[in-house]
């Protein structure tokens, strides 16, 4: 069934406007110019609206309003139109709706194309029955308010949960499609094992194992690609419609700076084994990659594009260990680890129940919009839009405004909401180290994280102290920066020997996923290779040229996938670097002090007086849109130097609000200043500026930060501590002076904030940004805790062999600037002593 109607409004030196409305069961009717339909005259347009979400990053859905009079329906034609309606309270009904600013159907035309709202209010008009009787029949006005078709259809494409068709009947769901036989080729083609670097070729190594590969990852772009595919096969079914919605070549608008190796550690026993200490997994500084998702054919060779663990996909989709039942793909893992670990399914895509959400979860945690752009009624577009692209070119040129009413203050949040990472689900972001447990099932060994680490602990207690004392709400991004590195078992050297997380080693450069000669890259006894449980790792990868650090080059591989340790971008012309996901993500959406906001709300008598020049040119409706640019010029005074001088500044602003007003000629436009999108690729890096990302925090220059907690403790008897000391806890609990004996198993717990002796309270910061107390050579330092009575037990030289007073390494952490250091405590013993 399809009603339409159509009516015109003067507008005031520019003619009549048609505007053409349209109600159908069947959305390809709306712009069949053929279709049968009744003409009626009963919708009452009010306003339609679209928006840019600035607190989270995403286009509001589009949203159209109109009311219906009950009272003003006289003909069958038009309580059919109205009930029709109605009937859209129905969850499996679906009404359509579309709304054009021309005479034609064409898609250029469109205002708003969406369908209404299940939730549906009216208020009664008159009340058809006698006093004291329950049989009224009240005469009402409806309220309808309609979602943009885009977003509200990709709602219905369910990732997990069984939709339902137009006849109530069960279909597949994405990941039934997604888990087939028939995609099974897709999956071993796209979900591979990809190069992360080469090892040695040592003659007195072992043979096996030359090259390090991750666990499978997937490109993003092929992922979603596949799952939209899917979308509208899902679509046809459920609506009736043929409908293309298709992933566009996106930019995300900022640089990574991909991982590398500056060394690592060689013995005769593990020698195959490429290890080494965290601060020798750094962030490579001149050589930035800007990060896109589009095809590989588009890429430019500074250029990647996102890869993810493809247990993003299917927290079991780390190995071969599935099989085919009834045309569908089992996964299965070994024995026990088929049981998905308590917190994993938050890592994956599947937490965004939905198509919709999905690619506004992306979207979110990588500071982009989505963006949908209509080639032809059923051929849709979906874009990731940089901030700084959502800025159109183009100054857009208006006639004087009927009202303007402006709003000028700071856009820094006040801390109400937050973003954070975790890069699993017992493990941190950057390069946390994983000790984990070790099975055995007659030969073959297994292992498997069952326990938070120490920096996870520390995050989500400074979560819990922000959430309770600031009332700071969290939301964990779906991605993050860095990878963990896992200890090896029976190290032969130090023991903080590790490796990057889920990763494999074998003799080939490219494998498949059904890996043939791949040995999981742990050892439980001797040099046995175990299984390794597949967690989840949510880690950003990129693909760069070969990264080897120190490494012999291996010429047969001329590129690898590489984690991204940190982020570069350009913010209203400076250069700023991340190393955490969440830093860069809260800066741009919530907490940035980069720029000044002014909002400025402003009302237009008008429709089509928007012009692409100063002249008023080329006047149309079509000319302003969300990211449209207005400039206006304001005549200021500024008291300077003891007078007071006239100045004319000129600002740039954005149009993040459009409301057009339906019923008359009006446009409402909300501005906010341009400086708000002021974000591109940074133009330099200064290769010799030494950045560590591993574990700094991205904290304010301060001492103590709400970040970077701190505990009073009392000092020991006949202590005498300083500022900036390191500190350790006794058994009594209180605090000396930290010294690295092997006899004092008490673990140093951070940085002294004041001075004190014996009996006295000293403030300890144990994790975060320890600034402005020590001096330092240079950045991208290792500092550790040395014997020193009489001065400052922080240095920067290891101990090289244990002494009577010094007989254990305790790294304190690394320098991020030459007097500041980021707190990241690690013990270790040498090889004759024991493991403390």
């Amino acid at each position: 069934m399809l009603f339409r109607q159509s009516y015109y409004i003067r507008e005031h030196g520019q003619g009549r406007q048609t505007i053409q409305f349209a109600v159908s069961d069947i959305y390809d009717s709306l712009f069949d110019s053929e279709a049968p339909y009744t003409e009626v005259d009963i919708f009452q347009l009010a306003t339609v609206k679209q928006d840019l979400n600035t607190d989270d990053g995403k286009f509001a859905i589009d949203e159209l309003e109109f009311t219906v009079n009950q009272a003003m329906c006289k003909t069958t034609e038009q309580l059919n139109a109205l009930f029709f309606c109605l009937d859209a309270t129905a969850v499996n009904v679906n009404r359509y709706v579309a709304c054009w600013f021309a005479d034609s159907l064409d898609v250029s035309e469109l205002v708003f194309v969406g369908q209404i709202n299940s939730n549906i209010s009216a208020s009664d008009l008159v009340w058809h029955s006698s006093e004291y009787k329950v049989n009224h029949k009240p005469l009402r006005e409806y309220k309808f308010k309609c979602l943009s078709f885009d977003v509200s259809i990709l709602e219905q494409a369910t990732l997990l949960q069984k939709p339902r068709d137009l006849f109530n009947e069960e279909i597949d769901s994405i990941m039934d499609r997604f888990l087939t036989l028939d995609n099974e080729s897709w999956i071993k083609s796209n979900c591979t094992y990809k190069p992360m670097y080469r090892e040695w070729n040592l003659a007195s190594g072992p043979t096996l194992g030359k090259y390090v590969h991750l666990r499978p990852t997937i490109s993003l772009f092929e992922y979603l690609k596949k799952i939209l595919s899917f979308t509208n096969d899902l679509l046809e079914e459920k609506i009736n419609s043929i409908l293309e919605f298709d992933l566009v070549d996106s930019d995300v608008g900022f640089g990574i700076l991909p991982a590398y190796i500056t060394g690592r550690n060689t013995n005769a026993y593990n020698q195959y084994m490429l290890t080494f200490k965290p601060n020798q997994y750094q962030a490579k500084t001149d050589r930035p990659i800007k990060l896109r998702i589009c095809s590989n054919e588009s890429l430019e060779s500074d250029e990647s594009n996102i890869y993810v663990n493809s247990q993003m996909i299917h927290s079991q989709l780390y190995d071969t260990n599935y099989w085919i039942e009834s045309g569908k793909m089992v996964i299965d893992g070994l024995g026990e680890d088929s049981v998905l670990i308590p917190g994993e399914s938050e890592l994956t895509f599947l937490k965004s129940d939905n198509v919709a959400k999905l690619l506004f979860d992306i979207a979110r945690a990588l500071g982009c919009f989505v963006t949908f752009q209509y080639n032809t009624s059923n051929s849709i577009g979906i874009k990731f839009v940089s901030r700084q692209s959502i800025i159109k070119d183009e100054l857009v040129y208006l006639a004087a405004p009927e009202s303007a009413q402006i709003d000028i203050s700071s856009n820094a949040n006040n801390g109400s909401d937050r973003y954070y990472t975790t890069a699993g689900a017992f493990f941190e972001s950057g390069t946390d180290i994983l000790i984990p447990r070790v099975n055995f099932d007659g030969l073959l060994g297994y292992t498997k994280v069952t326990k938070e680490t120490k920096k996870f602990k520390l995050f989500k207690e400074n979560r819990e102290r922000e959430e309770q004392q600031n009332k700071v709400e969290f939301t964990r991004l779906l991605f993050s920066l860095g990878t963990p590195l896992e200890k090896l078992e029976n190290a032969d050297d130090f023991a903080n020997d590790v490796y990057p997380f889920n990763t494999v080693i074998a003799n080939s450069v490219q494998e498949q996923f059904e890996k043939t000669g791949f040995l999981h890259f742990n050892r439980t006894q001797g040099s046995m290779p175990a299984k390794v449980w597949g967690h989840i790792c949510n880690a950003i990868y990129v693909r760069t040229s070969n990264l080897q650090g120190t490494t012999t080059p291996a010429q047969d591989i001329t590129s690898v996938i590489s984690p991204a340790m940190g982020i570069i971008v350009n913010i209203n012309g400076v250069d700023k670097y991340y190393n955490r996901l969440e830093d860069y993500i809260n800066d741009i959406m919530l907490v940035s002090e980069q720029y000044y906001k002014a909002e400025y709300d402003i009302t237009i008598p008008f429709w089509n007086l928007f012009g692409t020049d100063e002249n008023g040119a080329n006047k149309s409706w079509k000319n302003i849109r969300v990211g449209s640019k207005i400039r206006f010029t304001e005549s200021v005074r500024r008291y300077i130097s003891s007078s007071f001088s006239d100045f004319d500044v000129t600002r740039d602003y954005v149009v993040v609000g459009l409301e057009r007003d339906l019923s008359k000629p009006g446009t409402k436009l909300k501005l906010v200043n341009a400086e708000a999108f002021a974000f591109g690729y940074a133009n330099t890096i200064n290769p010799t500026e030494q950045l560590i990302f591993s574990n700094q925090l991205g904290l304010d220059d301060n001492l103590i930060t709400s970040s970077a907690p701190f505990e009073g403790y009392e000092i020991a008897e006949f202590e005498v501590i300083h500022l900036g000391d390191a500190v350790m806890v006794g058994v009594d609990g209180k605090v000396f002076k930290a010294v690295n004996k092997k006899e004092h198993y008490h673990k140093p717990i951070g940085i002294a904030l004041n001075d004190g002796e014996g009996g006295d309270t000293v403030k300890v910061q144990f994790t975060g940004r320890v600034y402005g107390l020590h001096n330092f050579t240079s950045a991208g330092k290792t500092i550790y805790i040395r014997a020193n009575p009489s001065d400052s037990n922080i240095s920067e030289n290891c101990l090289a062999g244990p002494t009577a007073d010094e007989n254990v390494i305790i790294e304190l952490g690394q320098t991020d600037t030459t007097n500041s250091f980021i707190i990241d405590i690690y013990k270790l013993c040498y090889k004759e002593l024991v493991e403390l």
